[in-house]
């Protein structure tokens, strides 16, 4: 937010283009978003999450995103190659992982756009957190094999470290 902003709301303008590289296809979404402001973060920079769904088969697509304040000149673009797998496809198979603020089952009533299942899910897009305070994980196994109860039977492994010190932190879960 600007020092100058007297208003108690900025409206960021956010379009998004998926483009399939194959079909020559392309999907596009245009958003306003209401961004508050308040005297705590005027002359600060101000992150805006939002989700945007779009139905697409798997491939490989371009996605460029561009945010702008409106009345200003004020924008940014952001382009990135897409591998979408086919989750569908046989043999074991791990989503992208995801890092969050906070992970908490979803309330019923709940009007979160961060919703996946029955989870709801604050997401940490700068990927920067404080030692000493708490981070999520969130990703989705497909395709594991089930016995003749319905049960899986895996382990999960995973190592955190951080790019300035040497020392790691490892946690391994067995769930049944």
């Amino acid at each position: 937010a600007r020092r100058e902003d007297s208003d108690t709301t900025v409206i960021v303008e956010r379009r998004i283009a998926l483009m399939d590289s194959r079909m020559g296809k392309m999907h596009k979404q245009k958003h306003a978003l209401a961004v508050p402001v308040s005297v705590h973060n005027l002359g600060r920079s101000l992150l805006a999450m939002d989700k945007s769904d779009l139905l697409v088969t798997p491939g490989t697509y371009q996605l460029a995103v561009e945010v702008w304040r409106k009345h200003t000149d004020m924008l940014q673009v952001y382009q990135q190659t897409l591998e979408l797998p086919n989750y569908h496809a046989p043999g074991l198979m791990l989503s992208d992982i995801q890092i969050a603020q906070n992970i908490v089952e979803a309330q019923e009533d709940s009007n979160s756009k961060f919703l996946r299942g029955r989870w709801d899910i604050l997401p940490a897009p700068s990927r920067t957190f404080h030692s000493g305070s708490p981070f999520y994980v969130y990703y989705e196994i497909y395709n594991l094999v089930r016995d003749s109860f319905g049960n899986t039977r895996y382990e999960v492994a995973y190592e955190v470290t951080s790019k300035f010190v040497v020392s790691s932190i490892s946690r391994v879960c067995c769930c049944n």
